[in-house]
């Protein structure tokens, strides 16, 4: 299939869209007051005092935590989100 100079394939276009932050503001909200169950991965990049962690959905989750927490799965509830990341407090659970 040949596209003109410059011109996106219709599902770059729709992959593209799909990335903007409005849309996923709106999909990563519906995660707040939620737990999850998340595999710290290590601190963050950008802030060593956070850890980073993914959901089984490989959504990116931030909380406080320390090194015993790494390579583990744990529950978080998020409490809040970014344009394409979940925030979290590490869960109690059975309280």
């Amino acid at each position: 299939m040949e596209f003109r100079h410059g011109a996106q394939p219709p599902f770059q276009a729709r992959a593209d869209e799909l990335k903007s932050p409005e849309i996923a503001a709106c999909k990563y909200d519906a995660f707040i007051g939620r737990q999850v169950e998340i595999l710290v991965e290590g601190p963050s990049k950008k802030n060593a005092a956070r850890y980073t962690g993914r959901t089984r959905c490989t959504r990116i989750v931030r909380f406080d935590g320390s090194i015993r927490h790494q390579g583990q799965l744990m529950d978080v509830k998020i409490e809040r989100t970014g344009s394409f990341t979940l925030y979290g407090d590490p869960a109690v659970v059975n309280l």
